[in-house]
């Protein structure tokens, strides 16, 4: 880390905050990042730049934000297919599997329902594909069930259908289903009594959404990717983004730019979806973990990940608040000293770090070095700082905490490793 509290350069020098704000480390140059969250770009000032005034250079601007914008979406679709094409192939091959083995083992003619169930069941994402299947699986076959039934002792029409839907879904809620069983119950005993005209035997169709169900159970547990692979990618993206909106406050701040505050504070929104997103697929490893022989191995990093997402959801509520309170400053006024702004800037770096130690954890000890030298310097308090500008450095070492948790440590090791005036004293004072 590149110290930016050299002699003379201290909170306590009481030095006024320079208006541009200066150029980052080494830390910064081992990022390369060159834009914000959403495309952003971060604004930097270099040795010799022209100011261009004018239309032209509004317009030149505006197509540079276009451009930006383009490319921006360009990742995002590419990245939302790459994370979807697998779910897309497995469901697709579900489909057809459930529909051979119907056909040809089962002998039914048309087994609709058995590819209906698998495609339903695989779904678009990872999260929860297993205990989905087996809900979904359980819904349907309730549901077509019913509907056999009263098919065959009271035959189709109006008020036979809701009948069938009526009582499929009651038995799902009786059995304490949850809502996507119970719609799914519903849904499969309409089309059964809407579909009377479908060749097989009794019951068949209620046979073939077994089948999709079964094979839909085997294609998740058989999943070829690590059932650590989501989990970590959700942990990057999440850090990558706690990185991005401490970079973007840090900026804002030495601009007193409520704009580029405003909008860090906008996206940070977006990483709920994201701690959710990890939840999901922490617990979906977990259910692939404890079923799948082959995966068992596996169980005592889960656990670990499941604590790196409390510790990574600690860190994003309190990267929120820190931009909060940055926007508060600027909104009211308040002051907010040049080396407070370079301790979220300095975050900022070593979240970027985290990005790249999540995926080769012998690199950690590093980070947490790092951690440390911001710890140090997160110790210092200005001189008469404003209320805004103390939660906002109070806030960091929260952030430091955090991110000590997220390489591994427990709460009270990460704790400990953040220093403090209050505990220090009081240990000097016990000593003596």
């Amino acid at each position: 880390m590149v110290a930016r509290l050299g002699p003379g350069r201290g909170p306590a020098a009481g030095r006024p905050p320079p208006a541009p704000r200066p150029a980052r480390g080494a830390v910064r140059r081992r990022r390369g990042e060159e834009q914000g969250v959403s495309g952003t770009p971060v604004r930097r000032t270099t040795t010799g730049s022209i100011r261009v005034q004018g239309e032209a250079a509004r317009q030149l601007r505006a197509f540079e934000r276009a451009r930006r914008w383009s490319a921006s979406a360009a990742r995002r679709r590419r990245d939302h297919l790459q994370e979807r094409i697998l779910p897309i192939l497995q469901a697709s091959a579900g489909a057809g599997i459930a529909w051979w083995v119907a056909h040809h083992v089962f002998g039914h003619e048309a087994p609709i329902f058995a590819g209906v169930v698998a495609v339903v069941c695989l779904g678009m994402n990872f999260g929860q594909r297993i205990t989905r299947a087996l809900e979904i699986t359980a819904g349907a076959a309730t549901g077509i069930f019913t509907g056999e039934l009263i098919l065959h002792f009271l035959g189709a029409g109006a008020w036979q259908t809701a009948l069938i839907a009526m009582l499929a879904m009651v038995a799902a809620s009786v059995w304490g289903a949850g809502s996507l069983l119970t719609i799914q119950a519903g849904v499969q005993g309409v089309v059964v009594a809407t579909a009377t005209v479908l060749p097989g035997g009794a019951f068949s169709r209620w046979v073939d959404a077994v089948i999709g169900g079964l094979v839909a159970v085997a294609i998740a547990a058989l999943n070829p990717m690590s059932p650590l692979h989501k989990p970590r990618r959700v942990a990057r993206r999440l850090t990558r983004e706690v990185s991005r909106l401490l970079d973007r406050t840090a900026h804002g701040l030495s601009e007193r730019d409520e704009k580029i505050v405003g909008e860090a504070l906008r996206d940070a929104r977006y990483t709920d979806r994201l701690i959710s997103e990890m939840r999901s697929q922490v617990e979906e490893g977990s259910a692939i973990a404890h079923t799948v022989p082959w995966q068992w191995r596996r169980r005592r990093d889960l656990r670990g990940m499941d604590r790196q997402v409390t510790a990574l959801d600690r860190l994003v509520r309190n990267a929120r608040v820190l931009v909060r309170r940055a926007d508060v400053a600027i909104l009211e006024g308040e002051p907010v000293p040049h080396a407070y702004v370079e301790l979220v800037a300095e975050a900022a770096d070593v979240a970027a770090l985290l990005v790249d130690a999540l995926d080769d954890p012998d690199s950690m000890g590093s980070v947490r070095l790092e951690l440390g030298e911001l710890a140090e310097l997160s110790n210092h308090q200005a001189d008469d700082p404003s209320l805004s500008a103390e939660v906002i450095r109070a806030q960091v070492r929260s952030i430091i905490v955090d991110m000590y948790m997220v390489t591994g440590l427990s709460y009270g090791e990460a704790r400990v490793r953040v220093p403090s005036r209050y505990r220090d004293r009081h240990a000097a004072r016990d000593e003596d």
